[in-house]
């Protein structure tokens, strides 16, 4: 399944990322509706929580590093810090 906002690792800030993975978060929260399998015309689609729970740890760990380096990466922040 192609997700519209699946691209938030390409951005380049972390606060850009950030932003884009709420909403690529809330885009597979709306088409799964919070459950565990899809099924209809023959076909059956099992949700794998893993993902969304992986997607759910990453923006926990880009929310510290706003947090920490307000929305620059630690490599930009670091060169504004001299």
């Amino acid at each position: 399944m192609a997700w519209t906002y699946e691209d938030f690792e390409q951005q380049t800030t972390d606060a850009a990322k950030l932003s884009r993975l709420h909403l690529h978060i809330a885009e597979v929260r709306e088409k799964y509706g919070g459950k565990q399998s899809v099924s209809g015309g023959g076909m059956s689609l099992s949700v794998d929580t893993s993902y969304l729970s992986g997607l759910e740890a990453r923006r926990a760990e880009l929310e510290t590093r706003v947090r920490r380096f307000n929305g620059r990466t630690p490599l930009s922040f670091a060169h504004t810090q001299r």
